[in-house]
């Protein structure tokens, strides 16, 4: 993560391959995950949906990519739109009142389902032919967001975006006490 450790000799693949080798690594991750569970209830709102959340989702975007194209070495030309089905998924269930966190697991799993579907069609296809087959999909998606208004709201429009209410993971707080003495410490 932060560091490496010089010398690490292997002698099993389970050991090479083990996803976080130091036991630094472990800790780092479980206070990680840790935070990030608890920042619903100590961090106020506005910093929890304005900064956190976007930075998830584009590190998870970011990751994923990471995975597809730097571990797996696959080129994928498409993944704004897997981005932008889970993102109007997520849209559309909030309009009619889910909680945000199920919104968000919905659209996760919307874009899932979907990106398997264009996955299975190009599994036989490798190298330009897959970047092809993916940035096909990119160009269905666009044409569909465009031109069906019951999804964009058609070519000139914009979806009205109603004030996230979150559910009963995080009970409201009146005041940014937490915030407030943040500074001075």
């Amino acid at each position: 993560m932060f560091y490496r450790r010089a010398g690490i000799r292997h002698t099993d693949y389970r050991h090479e391959r083990q996803l976080w080798p130091l036991p630094f690594d472990r800790l780092l991750i479980a206070t990680v995950v840790a935070l990030l569970v608890a920042a619903p209830f100590i961090v106020d709102r506005l910093y929890l949906v304005a900064y956190l959340l976007p930075w998830l989702i584009w590190s998870s975007a970011a990751l994923g990519l990471n995975l597809l194209m730097g571990n797996a070495g696959q080129i994928h030309l498409g993944y704004g739109a897997v981005m932008a089905i889970g993102a109007y998924t997520s849209v559309h269930l909030v309009r009619i009142g889910a909680p945000l966190e199920l919104a968000m697991l919905a659209g996760g799993l919307a874009s899932a389902l979907i990106g398997s579907v264009f996955g299975v069609a190009a599994l036989r296809v490798k190298a330009l032919y897959l970047a092809m087959a993916t940035i096909a999909m990119q160009y269905i998606v666009d044409f569909a967001i465009t031109h069906i208004p019951g999804v964009s709201g058609g070519g000139q429009a914009t979806i009205e975006v109603p004030a996230s209410h979150q559910g009963t993971l995080r009970p409201e707080r009146k005041n940014s006490s937490t915030l407030a003495c943040a500074p001075t410490c």
